[in-house]
């Protein structure tokens, strides 16, 4: 490993990029694709662009069918062939509602409904630019909507085992853990603080849930030792699930669902307490149950006391240093005693006495000593008890006060801890039960004889319950790593002086503990999956032992600024659907052309479709000025001799422009006499053949059929539906209906 990693280095997390399936959301819908912020970005834009680009075929499409459906050989006017002519000509729909909307004001004065005509057009073109424009400016939030969930890589998954030879070691890691947690449940848990901050966008969710939080708890013990029977406090997530809380990418069936609950209640100290001293020392004894003490060698011996403290006397001396409580604060100590098969086990610390001895619980004492912090005010609250004035003050006024300090030299706390897990779902859960029964209990659940877990389903199990056990997520761990800085009163204590307290200030630290303990469970498996870099811990690093435990280290999820996930689904839809959007573009028009060359589909909407592309009104302008030389005029593009010169724009009345004819040396009755091509050599230009042969169809239809002058000489002359037998070459006027003839 290498040994010079940079601090940063230990925050990283190595995240899996590709294509993986997010199984909350199930097999299709779940398909995810993870990139880097960079390629996501680029994504993002080259979609906003691909929709943009879709939006125009889109409208494409939609003109296709309008322009058909509005299509008649009956006389129309001037609007009827506007509309026509826009929706065959604007190349989208932004454009096409300018048209429109030019369209309507410059007919606004007219006596006709010329503008509920256009209507239609109008709201078909603002209809398509709003969604795509839309779809264009949300693509990136709607293919991300899955959320900024990431995987884990997991290739270095391990977590920590505890070493007595390496036990400062362990506990340095065990300190920084904890410290980070406690800043992460005081930003993200604490009540009317919000969660949107950076601090708290690592996991999947903010906060572990809290199902139950009950302020005015029973006492769990008996023998009335409890100081109140009625405001004692009962905390209790409801069933944590593997994947949506702990990040876990698990399947339905196979996921872990974990609840924890906590008891507590502060104790009464009389009756419990006594006096013992030493020369030179004097100690307060408090006695909940024989404790144990142990030497270098680990050897056990049992104590007929719980705890011992300094006395209140010399905590608050008459004449303490006031320079020496400028730095004072609260000592607070754990003592645990852990349950297995019902009964405490060989590691406990002592053995509760029968008021307080539960065997489905473990539980932990928590005493709180003064060591001469005072309060600023008397405090009534059941831990803390602050109400015994110890050191008169003068104030402004030159009236004297008083600081207060507490009642006893610790003031003790009693919580139990209950543990439960399930398997898939609630109905196979094992019982509510100290943290080793809770997992060993648990195998029926898990298929499974109790204490051989060899499915994959119990391996599971062992390594989620390992892991919750190797980092401080059980009470007595927090408190005796953390000491009086997992207390919330802190935050008012300077210079040695506590500042007033709630009533309940006790609940709320227990809470805070709490609050700590689910911040810890978050960062166990995230920590394990990227598994343990620190170089000085390598030497007590455990791995998972078997592929399903190995697999629960690939299937982690966390959430990242640094990488955007995108629904696959979504982007296969979006490309598919657009592909398919643009391929029907394109394919319809020659669809059209080829259904009416084959079979005359619909001919007077194809080929008006035709003659209102712009090349072909070209065409059609021209041509009523007599220039006929045109081929390939049932096509997108019409072409002539090259040699022959059309008419230029007159603009010698400005407000009416019109074609000017260029001259009769560039007529094109004439232009076989001056400009012929040669035939037999195949000359220079690609399209000569093709104009030697139409111009002979040409000069015969000129002698046959002058040049229209006007809708009413040419169509007088000519059958209304137009019989056509071969369209080679169509005389197609620029004003009223479509007409057709064939030039024999």
């Amino acid at each position: 490993m290498d040994q010079d990693l940079s601090p940063s280095q230990y925050n990283q997390y190595n995240v899996r990029l590709g294509v993986w399936t997010n199984k909350s959301r199930g097999p299709v819908l779940g398909a995810t694709l993870t990139v880097s912020k960079q390629d996501a970005n680029l994504l993002i834009s080259f979609m906003a662009f691909f929709i943009g680009y879709v939006g125009t075929r889109f409208w494409r499409v939609i003109c296709i069918v309008l322009h058909r459906l509005y299509s008649t050989s009956k006389p129309m006017d001037a609007v009827y062939h506007q509309r026509q002519a826009i929706l065959r000509n604007a190349s989208s729909a932004s454009s096409a509602l300018s048209l429109f909307l030019r369209a309507s004001l410059a007919w606004r004065r007219a006596k006709a409904r010329c503008f509920v005509r256009i209507l239609p057009g109008l709201v078909s073109a603002v209809c398509c630019l709003c969604a795509f424009v839309v779809a264009g400016g949300f693509s990136g939030r709607i293919l991300t909507a899955i959320g900024d969930e990431v995987l884990l890589d997991g290739a270095n998954c391990s977590t920590i085992k505890f070493a007595r030879s390496e036990l400062a070691i362990y506990l340095t890691w065990q300190i920084e853990t904890l410290s980070a947690a406690i800043n992460y449940a005081f930003n993200c848990y604490s009540s009317g603080i919000t969660s949107s901050t950076l601090a708290c966008n690592t996991y999947v969710v903010d906060k572990l849930p809290t199902a139950v939080m009950g302020f005015k708890a029973p006492c769990p013990f008996q023998g009335n030792i409890c100081r109140s029977n009625t405001s004692n406090l009962l905390l209790d997530t409801g069933f944590i699930d593997s994947n949506d809380h702990l990040g876990l990418n698990f399947d339905p069936e196979n996921r872990i669902l974990f609840r924890k609950v906590l008891q507590c209640a502060p104790l009464i100290t009389e009756g419990h307490d006594a006096s013992y001293k030493i020369p030179g020392f004097n100690y307060t004894q408090y006695d909940y149950g024989n404790g144990f003490v142990r030497d270098l060698n680990y050897t056990r011996t049992e104590l007929n006391y719980t705890y011992e403290v300094r006395d209140w006397e010399s905590q608050y001396k008459e004449d303490y240093n006031k320079l020496a409580t400028l730095t004072k604060s609260f000592i607070l100590r754990s003592i645990y005693a852990d349950v297995i098969n019902r009964t405490h086990s060989p590691s406990t610390q002592f053995i509760p006495a029968p008021n307080l001895r539960r065997t489905d619980a473990d539980m932990c004492l928590v005493f709180l000593s003064g060591n001469g912090v005072v309060f600023s005010d008397a405090t009534h609250d059941n831990w803390y008890r602050g109400n015994v004035p110890c050191h008169k003050l003068l104030d402004e006024g030159n009236k004297r006060t008083f600081q207060y300090c507490p009642e006893d030299a610790a003031s003790p706390i009693a919580c139990l801890e209950q543990f439960q897990v399930c398997n898939g779902n609630v109905s196979r859960c094992g019982p509510l039960a100290s943290f080793e029964n809770a997992w060993r209990e648990a195998a029926e659940a898990f298929d499974s004889r109790s204490g051989a877990f060899v499915n994959e389903a119990a391996s599971r199990l062992t390594w989620f319950m390992l892991l919750i056990d190797s980092y401080p997520t059980r009470l007595f761990k927090l408190i005796s790593s953390a000491g009086s800085d997992s207390l919330l009163s802190r935050h008012n204590l300077a210079n040695g002086v506590q500042r007033r307290l709630l009533k309940n200030q006790w609940q709320l630290d227990v809470i805070f503990w709490w609050s700590t303990s689910l911040a810890v469970t978050q960062a166990t498996f995230v920590e394990a999956s990227r598994g343990i870099i620190d170089p000085s811990l390598a030497r007590l690093r455990e791995f998972p032992s078997n592929g399903a435990q190995k697999e629960m280290c690939m299937s982690q999820k966390i959430t990242s600024t640094a990488h955007d996930s995108f629904s696959l689904f979504g982007v296969l839809f979006t490309f598919i659907a657009g592909f398919l959007i643009i391929i029907t573009s394109y394919i319809l028009e020659p669809l059209f052309a080829y259904l009416y060359r084959k079979s005359r589909y619909r001919e007077y909407s194809h080929l008006e479709w035709t003659a209102n592309g712009t090349l072909q009104l070209q065409r059609l302008a021209h041509e009523g000025q007599g220039l006929q030389d045109w081929a390939k005029c049932d096509e997108e593009v019409p072409i002539t001799d090259p040699m022959v010169y059309l008419a230029s724009l007159d603009i010698s009345d400005l407000d009416h422009p019109r074609l000017c004819y260029p001259g009769p040396s560039n007529r094109s009755d004439q232009g076989s006499e001056q400009h012929a091509f040669d035939v037999s050599s195949g000359g220079s230009n690609n399209v000569s053949n093709t104009f030697d042969e139409e111009r002979i169809n040409m000069n015969y239809s000129q002698q046959q059929n002058p040049p229209a002058q006007s809708l009413y000489a040419y169509s007088a002359n000519q059958d209304s539906e137009g019989e056509i037998e071969d369209m080679e070459h169509e005389e197609i006027e620029l004003w009223g209906p479509l007409q057709t003839h064939r030039i024999s």
